[in-house]
């Protein structure tokens, strides 16, 4: 049968044909969610972009199973929503030799139709190419084929841009490939692209050579990286159905190089095998890729192999050391170069490494157990790095051996004080597992030691696990009780407050006369208990943990009971406690960095994004503890990092940057096993999605951050997902149903001796739903709070949100004048609040006030300053309120009444005389912003200058 119709996709003579050929091949559909790629999603839209502005040509360039042809599928499909019409190939290898057969799968579907269109010449010459036809009489001539392929291409153009998506383009046959060449040299102004995919390393001897008539900026290549660990984790969740251990993928990750496909084989396999946490577990390479692999190192002499061997044993390796662990040092240059000439590795310089790590993961697994042993013990005495030595030690001993425990301790201990605690972590479970039977509290010392390690690096649950068979195995004494406090200190995710008070009383009385753990006991029972609502009974412990660590001297556990005690002072209302804080800090900076829940550094930038201080300090105090976490290993302290900083960005005004750090937040919590945290990275994502008025989604968010953070605690989690659910029903005019989610925050405040006004931030939004329901005397009581918190501590919004609600509490007694005097009070302190939102519901709250008492200019003028913050955030159900406000003013601006609150108010700031700078920050928004407001402004005024523009502001005064 000829090869011939199966479906494209174009339109043609007015009639839309969407019809993309439909393949099985083993790649996702484009339903599925990628990972990790959104910089080359990001240039492959803009390549289908500007087609339309004439040829141009995008290889997308990679490893196989690096995702190429994931992203082309991916692209197929964004073309097509987007109008474009599509023809796809995907040539395979056994085609290259078939000639024309990557054409006839272009132009397959149609193809009779468009045949008609072609002259005979031309039409003859492209069925004989394509079989359509008996190559009968004179041979046909290539140019023949290549110009009915022009005039097809120019055909199809006529009703649009068009894509030709061409996966594995190295298999393209020559006979297409000069074919299409040809074709794309001819183009001039027609709206055709090409998208292709290239494994390298073939991307060097491409056949198509479909650039080289191409200007620079119409010709792209494109290379795919190997994927990241956290985009790995998500693609293998995705694809598998069910999260792997953190230590699994991150091992998935290095065997596999960060390809995708290799990784999800593996995977597969070890699923397949019942290989659950795979600790301890060979990786093991499934089959169809063995045997691939395998065949390639079989081709390689004997000597040749065992010299590979050595390289793939070493973490390092260079010449020098494989040749000094070689049989036959004279020849391991003769053995290299004949293994790289093969393709197996590459040297750089001295350096030597596999092609692709799986090449030397397979060599290795294939050895022998004993030559790898023999092998291990003669690179032992080469290495000269602590680790790799402690390494090959182990792996060229079996059982139990004193000596060789002594060394992975001591390489354990580097491994941690040089910012690496996940290489730290696989060193302590190596020692335990060598430790003699005879010195058990070494192999409980070890575990515990490598579960720190894990949890610091984000292997959170295998921490656990080693955790409780310390537990489980050890008897009562400071060992055991060191891991009971540890299973509370950082978060059992199946006990609630009231189950780790109990379980860290329980470690407390197993502590013994081990001062130093006492402390960190008390710290922890202070933190869990004011964090779980009750400040109260915090407090106590607090002392005594720095009474404890007074006496004991060491600078880490005073440093932490420093921390208990100023989040003590913080939540009971008696301000930040900056000296206690500055020497908890002086102290880590004396020692080492600490996990961020235990960091005085964290706790400061905290407090200061919980009170409002200057944002910009926050965002770089916030970064640089970012940099040494990262420096330090530290990826457990990801999610609390990425919450404060979504916090500061949300209460600046910059949302994007809020929401970004909000989904960070979720991915940091899922890839660093820690499910108790994913609640912040919700309740975060939530409040900025009500913010800008999408209330469904951020009800959502907020109710499933509820459900979780309901099982998993602390309490104050759940008191900040209530406020934003307080919050979302305020902005849908359910007052009711707010204070309904509000109120339990207050109960538990007064119970819990919570006194700090910004430790959750729900006070205005309950005041404003007991003021609309009606309960002023409640309203009341709870004004005078805020107010009186917010002067004790002189708390800018406390202040600023406490006058407000004073002001919609007289207004809703009647008394107007007594309103606006308030009002104008918080605006004053707004001065000192960097949140352009809570300044435009004052607005809207004065222009509300103003309007009801006849003051029509002097509300038009608030309203529209509200409208204009409101709208210039995004906040769109609140830009709604302020403009159906200022519609019941009755005031219309003769002349200016095209423009937006946001236009109008940029206006009015250039009559004024104020900079373009000067704009930008009165209205939080970027200079850029106030810039394109500006050409519209001009547009709609028809006005050219700044000049003209302050003049027809003040010749068209308010009506």
């Amino acid at each position: 049968m000829p090869r011939g119709v199966e479906g494209t996709a174009y339109r043609l003579d007015g009639l839309a044909r969407c019809k993309v050929r439909r393949q099985a091949f083993d790649q996702v559909s484009v339903a599925e969610e990628i990972f990790g790629r959104d910089h080359e999603l990001a240039r492959v839209r803009g390549f289908i972009g500007a087609i339309a502005d004439g040829p141009r040509t995008l290889f997308l360039e990679g490893d196989a199973g690096i995702g190429k042809s994931t992203i082309l599928t991916w692209a197929i499909a964004e073309a097509t929503a987007n109008s474009c019409q599509v023809l796809v190939c995907r040539p395979g290898e056994w085609e290259r030799g078939l000639s024309f057969a990557a054409l006839g799968d272009l132009l397959r579907g149609d193809l009779e139709v468009l045949l008609t269109t072609l002259p005979q010449p031309q039409r003859r010459a492209l069925e004989v190419a394509l079989l359509r036809e008996e190559a009968t009489g004179p041979a046909i001539d290539a140019r023949a084929v290549a110009y009915s392929l022009i005039s097809i291409l120019k055909r199809i153009a006529l009703s649009g841009p068009v894509l030709i998506a061409i996966d594995d383009a190295h298999w393209v046959d020559v006979a297409s490939s000069r074919a299409l060449a040809f074709a794309l040299r001819r183009l001039r102004t027609e709206a055709i692209g090409i998208l292709a995919t290239v494994r390298t390393p073939d991307s060097g001897r491409v056949p198509l050579t479909l650039g080289l008539n191409l200007a620079a900026d119409r010709y792209e290549r494109l290379r795919l990286q190997p994927l990241s660990l956290g985009s790995l984790h998500h693609v293998l969740r995705s694809r598998l159905g069910t999260s792997l251990p953190f230590s699994l993928t991150r091992r998935l990750h290095d065997a596999s190089g960060g390809n995708p496909l290799f990784a999800l084989e593996i995977a597969r396999g070890l699923i397949a095998d019942d290989v659950a946490d795979g600790q301890g577990t060979s990786l093991t390479i499934p089959s169809s890729l063995k045997v691939t692999i395998e065949a390639r190192l079989t081709r390689l002499p004997r000597r040749t192999r065992d010299v590979l061997l050595a390289v793939a044993a070493l973490s390092q390796p260079t010449i020098p050391l494989v040749t000094a662990a070689a049989d036959r040092p004279e020849l391991v240059d003769q053995d290299l170069d004949r293994a790289a000439t093969a393709g197996i590795i590459q040297m750089d310089s001295e350096r030597i490494r596999f092609s692709h790590p799986l090449l030397g993961a397979v060599h290795y697994a294939a050895a022998p157990a004993g030559q790898r042993r023999r092998l291990h013990r003669r690179l032992a005495g080469l290495v000269t790095d602590i680790e790799e030595r402690a390494w090959h030690l182990a792996h060229g001993t079996t059982g139990k051996d004193r000596e060789v425990t002594s060394a992975l301790e001591q390489a354990a201990g580097s491994a941690r004080t040089r910012g690496a605690p996940s290489s730290a972590a696989e060193l302590w479970e190596e020692a335990s597992r060598h430790a003699p039977a005879d010195r058990r509290e070494d192999l409980w010392q070890d575990r515990g030691e490598a579960a720190m390690c894990h949890y610091l690096a984000g292997n959170v649950d295998r921490a656990r696990e080693l955790w409780e068979s310390v537990v489980v195995e050890a008897p009562a004494g400071p060992l055991r009780a060191a891991a009971r406090w540890r299973l509370v200190e950082f978060r059992h995710s199946n006990l609630d407050t009231a189950q780790q008070v109990e379980a860290a009383a329980q470690a407390l009385t197993e502590a013994g006369p081990d001062e130093g753990l006492q402390a960190i006991i008390h710290h922890t029972l202070a933190n869990t208990l004011a964090w779980g609502g009750e400040v109260n009974r915090a407090q106590p412990h607090a002392a005594i943990a720095l009474e404890i660590a007074e006496r004991h001297g060491d600078p880490l556990v005073l440093a932490m009971a420093l921390v208990a005690v100023a989040w003590v002072e913080f939540f009971s209302g008696r301000g930040i406690p900056r000296e206690i804080a500055a020497r908890a800090v002086a102290l880590e900076a004396a020692t080492s960095v600490l996990p961020l829940e235990n960091s005085p550094r964290y706790l400061l930038v905290l407090m200061a994004t919980l009170i409002g201080e200057d944002p910009d300090a926050c965002r770089r105090e916030l970064a640089d503890l970012g940099r040494l976490a990262d420096q330090s290993g530290y990826d457990v302290s990801l999610p609390l990092l990425l919450y404060a900083m979504s916090g500061v960005e949300l209460r600046a005004g910059q949302w994007d940057a809020a929401a970004r750090y909000a989904e960070m937040c979720q991915e940091a919590a899922a890839t660093t096993e820690q499910d108790f945290r994913v609640p912040l990275g919700l309740c975060a994502s939530a409040m900025v999605a009500a913010r800008r008025g999408l209330l469904g989604p951020a009800r959502a968010k907020a109710k499933e951050a509820l459900l979780l953070a309901t099982r998993s605690g602390p309490w104050y989690v759940e008191a900040c997902i209530r406020a934003v659910l307080g919050f979302i029903e305020v902005s849908a005019d359910d007052p009711h149903a707010a204070y309904g989610w509000l109120a339990p925050i207050i109960e538990r405040e007064e119970a819990g001796g919570y006194a700090e006004p910004t430790a959750v931030h729900h006070l205005p939004d309950a005041i404003e739903a007991l003021i609309i329901t009606g309960d002023l005397e409640r309203a009341a009581v709870l004004v005078g709070r805020l107010e009186q918190r917010g002067q004790a501590l002189d708390r800018a919004w406390a202040l600023a949100t406490g006058a407000r609600c004073r002001g919609l509490l007289a207004a809703a007694a009647g008394d107007l004048e007594t309103s606006q005097a308030a009002l104008r009070l918080a605006l004053a302190e707004h001065q000192r609040l960097p949140d352009p939102f809570e300044l435009a519901r004052t607005f809207l709250a004065l222009g509300g006030v103003q309007r009801r008492a006849r003051q029509k200019r002097p509300a038009a003028h608030s309203l529209e300053r509200a409208a204009s913050l409101f709208e210039a955030l995004g906040a769109a159900v609140w830009t709604a309120r302020a403009r159906a406000e200022l519609d019941r003013t009755g005031v219309h601006r003769p002349g200016r009444h095209m423009l937006t609150p946001t236009e109008e108010r940029v206006a009015e700031l250039v009559g004024s005389g104020l900079t373009n700078k000067e704009i930008a920050g009165n209205l939080f928004v970027s200079v850029k912003t106030v810039e394109a407001c500006l050409t519209r402004i001009y547009a709609k005024l028809a006005v050219r200058s700044r000049t003209e523009l302050a003049l027809k502001m003040t010749s068209t005064p308010p009506a």
